[in-house]
């Protein structure tokens, strides 16, 4: 047996990513076989993703832009360009397996046991959590992640918001990248640019660069399956670390929809 998996949340772009796969890869000798399914404790209790990411956004965000409303509607308009661009909401993709868990189990020996049982070639990771060596192991082609800029600059996570905050569009971006130890440090196999207004903000940014894997992931796939794929090194940066989520501050936030909604020449 062989084949690609999937290790994603229920999200609109989890469901249209494991649908282009699904997709791309039909008729193939690699057809997408697994999803893992990731859950946040949240999910059992009957809340859904988009709730639990305004929550986590609000708790961020200082009283004034909290009562303003506008963090719920930026992501109100970021869902709608998504949706816009992708279409409705897909079912999961039938003659797959689907396993649900909570995300922190995603690399329990059990989890990695049954992810194994599939022989897989190549797994693609969506909004996934770190992914251990073990998992790793389980693709014999390799692991392959989504990212929000253009690598090597801003790894880690929500780095829109950072590229908004120092005005640097001309790392505005997606690429897909092989998962090494380190964060976001992997061979590049392709990368695609946008162009972005510093008005736009990060929850558009990130709308139209998922909007734009939801082509250039399948593409990447076919090519690893294929043995075509470049692998490139990605360059070193001197003193560079990953972004965390902890340093989005509430004055960092603050400071980007200050930046967002500020005049030009002002």
């Amino acid at each position: 047996m062989s084949g690609a998996g999937l290790i994603t949340g229920d999200t609109p772009l989890g469901r249209h990513m494991a649908a282009r796969l699904a997709d791309t890869l039909d008729g193939t000798d690699d057809p997408l076989r697994s999803i893992l399914l990731l859950e946040d404790p949240a999910a059992t209790r009957g809340h859904g993703p988009g709730l639990r990411m305004l929550k986590r956004l609000g708790r961020l965000i200082p009283g004034r832009r909290q009562r303003s409303g506008l963090p719920a509607r930026y992501e109100h308009e970021a869902r709608k360009v998504f949706l816009d661009g992708a279409g409705p909401v897909p079912g999961w993709p039938k003659g797959c397996e689907i396993r649900r868990m909570p995300r922190g189990d995603v690399n329990t020996p059990e989890t990695v046991a049954w992810q194994a049982g599939f022989g897989l070639r190549v797994i693609v990771l969506i909004g996934a959590p770190i992914i251990r060596a073990p998992m790793l192991w389980t693709a014999s082609l390799g692991v392959l992640n989504l990212h929000g800029s253009l690598l090597p600059h801003y790894r880690g996570t929500q780095v829109e918001f950072w590229q908004v905050r120092n005005g640097d569009l001309d790392k505005v971006g997606l690429t897909i990248h092989y998962v090494a130890p380190d964060v976001d440090t992997g061979d590049i196999v392709a990368q695609v640019p946008q162009a972005a207004e510093i008005s736009d903000g990060p929850w558009i940014i990130r709308a139209r660069n998922q909007l734009n894997a939801l082509d250039a992931m399948p593409k990447a796939v076919r090519a690893v399956l294929a043995g075509t794929a470049e692998r490139r090194k990605q360059d070193t940066i001197a003193g560079d670390r990953p972004y965390r989520f902890a340093d989005l501050t509430p004055e960092v936030r603050d400071e980007v929809i200050a930046t967002m909604n500020r005049k030009p020449g002002a």
